[in-house]
């Protein structure tokens, strides 16, 4: 029995340490708060950065400022697209983006597509990925972290090199 406790544990510990580095973005068609319809499709030869927030998560809201700085660096590349995905309200996200803004393309109200993209067992947020041109994950990072700017920016320019 205890073995079998053991076992169960540690399957459960490879379930939740998992990523979606080396899939592929999963279909989905969305519509973005500046009603825009967006699909994986129109991401195709793109850079995407897809981060999955909430608006009482402590973490996602400290990203907020370096992800802004992305945001600025990169309004007029047509090559990198930067969306932020939350499960919450159209209401509740509109109301914490008049007090903090986020400069970010949003969709909200979108759990299915937050549900796809988050693969660990236990939802931990933020989670930042990467998308190449490809539609490919190349970075999956849960739970926030220093830096995740300059993490970012150096992925992001690191793809926009590559032929």
């Amino acid at each position: 029995m205890k073995n079998t406790f053991l076992a169960l544990g540690l399957v459960l510990l490879f379930l939740g340490c998992q990523n979606n580095v080396g899939k592929q973005l999963p279909d989905f068609k969305e519509t973005t708060a500046q009603q825009i319809t967006l699909s994986k499709d129109q991401l195709k030869g793109k850079v995407t950065v897809i981060n999955v927030w909430a608006t009482w998560c402590g973490t996602c809201v400290a990203e907020i400022g370096a992800l802004n700085q992305l945001a600025e660096k990169y309004k007029d590349n047509p090559k990198v697209k930067l969306i932020a995905v939350s499960d919450e309200s159209k209401e509740v996200v509109e109301a914490f983006l008049q007090k903090r803004p986020f400069h970010w393309e949003h969709i909200y109200s979108s759990s299915e597509l937050a549900d796809m993209l988050q693969t660990r067992l236990v939802r931990t947020y933020p989670q930042t990925l990467v998308i190449d041109q490809d539609l490919n994950v190349v970075f999956d990072q849960s739970g926030g972290t220093a830096g995740i700017g300059e993490t970012l920016d150096q992925l992001i320019q690191g793809m926009l090199q590559k032929p």
